[in-house]
């Protein structure tokens, strides 16, 4: 038999990973209890090609061939498309042993992010195809994929899939009560303000944070004049002080401003370069109008924390929502799906949400791993980067009982050394 090359499969670790411990067999089951064993089996090799190459349904077959992942399942049915399909059609159906998956152990008090994504659709037979207004600025047949983040570590926590002409507030409600989650308090972004939609948060009773748009009318700027004035008005956060001023109170509802200095001085810079290299844009005169609001945040919130709390949530939410959630959408490319029945796209969006799992637990080995004294892994390897080291692994297999590991390039072993991953 000649020899042959396949994938060692090295991104299996990552659904259990937990630094330090290593990848001893078949830890990558676990969570999988709800689902028997030849369905779970089939989600982990579904997110797998999701993962490691975003794989449509009808490449699937062939990246499996490629790769020693069937044998480590040890599956022993033949995979086809039409296997697929029905297989993704009976996962579909499985919504109970899919809300028992995702449902979170500890239900208290969650600081939670929503995010909203239209999943185009090419059938009208699925219940849920409505015309709906989507980021492309059209109305195609779509889907409303709501999901829920927790925001203090960007986990993937629930998700639910609603009709595409489905925009109201409700919604979240709806999905925190349906998660079984408690006591939750919503991180919105400075797009989602609207009295409207705060209104109706505060009707439902639920805790919110938002940042307000600079522009907004009822941003009290007047305090800034006296705001460094202040007694123990002030905090510091990422080596630098914030000033904030008087709470402004109105009802139910707080607004805080808050001053950065070393932010304001670099936007101010900025600013005054642009009027050089683009005039046709950039005056005195505006700057002049702006240079009030600039440095500044300010926050909308009915929650009992102190403006230390609200900024500090805030701020770091964005900063890792930023470096997380969009790279795990593209990572997955939920965007548009062919599926022509339901239960089939129920299936495909499970299968995504493994795929964020995965892609969650390789973000927390990177931010979390020394990569020096004063560096993160995350500051020299993306999601990305991480996953395509990990897919150059490969086993040269001999016989069908008889392989060995390829030879593994230097910089891939340093990385692997780092995140204290073991593939032998």
């Amino acid at each position: 038999m000649s020899n042959f090359q396949q994938p060692r499969n090295s991104l299996l670790p990552i659904l259990s990973y937990t630094p330090p411990k290593l990848y001893t067999g078949k830890e990558w089951y676990i969570g999988f209890y709800a689902f028997d064993p030849a369905h779970w089996k089939f989600i982990v090799f579904m997110a797998y090609c999701r993962m490691g190459y975003q794989s449509p349904l009808k490449n699937i077959p062939f990246h499996l061939e490629q790769s020693s992942i069937l044998d480590l399942l040890e599956w022993k049915d033949k995979i086809y498309d039409q296997k697929i399909s029905d297989m993704l059609f009976e996962l579909g159906r499985m919504q109970s042993s899919i809300h028992e998956f995702m449902k979170p152990e500890d239900k208290k008090r969650r600081i939670v992010l929503m995010d909203a994504t239209g999943v185009v659709l090419q059938s009208d037979n699925i219940p849920l195809a409505r015309k709906g207004y989507n980021s492309n600025m059209d109305f195609q047949l779509q889907s409303v994929l709501l999901y829920l983040y927790d925001a203090l570590t960007l986990e993937p926590v629930y998700y639910r899939m609603l009709a595409g002409n489905i925009r109201e507030v409700s919604a979240m409600r709806n999905t925190i009560v349906t998660s079984g989650m408690e006591d939750c308090v919503y991180i919105a972004d400075k797009g989602f303000f609207s009295r409207a939609n705060v209104t109706e948060l505060e009707r439902m009773s639920m805790q919110y944070i938002i940042p307000l748009r600079r522009d907004n009318k009822l941003i009290p700027y007047e305090a800034i004049k006296e705001m460094e004035q202040g007694d123990n008005n002030y905090f510091n956060f990422s080596e630098r002080f914030i000033f904030y001023a008087d709470t402004r109170k109105m009802e139910k509802r707080k607004i805080e401003l808050f001053l950065d200095g070393k932010l304001k001085e670099q936007e101010k810079t900025d600013y005054l370069s642009r009027i050089q290299s683009l005039p046709e844009s950039f005056t005195k005169p505006k700057f002049n109008e702006k240079v009030q609001t600039i440095g500044t945040l300010a926050i909308m919130h009915n929650t009992a924390l102190p403006p230390p709390g609200t900024y500090t949530l805030n701020t770091r939410t964005g900063v890792r929502q930023s470096s997380f959630s969009t790279t795990s959408k593209n990572t997955i490319d939920a965007a548009c799906s062919h599926m022509q029945r339901q239960e089939s796209l129920n299936g495909r969006m499970f299968i995504n949400h493994v795929g964020m799992l995965m892609i969650y637990r390789l973000f927390g080995v990177l931010k979390t791993t020394p990569l020096n004294r004063t560096q993160k892994l995350i500051h020299r390897y993306s999601i990305n980067d991480a996953i395509e080291h990990l897919k150059t692994i490969r086993k040269i297999k001999f016989t069908p009982d008889e392989s060995v590991i390829s030879e593994i390039n230097k910089s891939t072993k340093t990385l692997l050394k780092q995140m204290r991953i073991s593939i032998t």
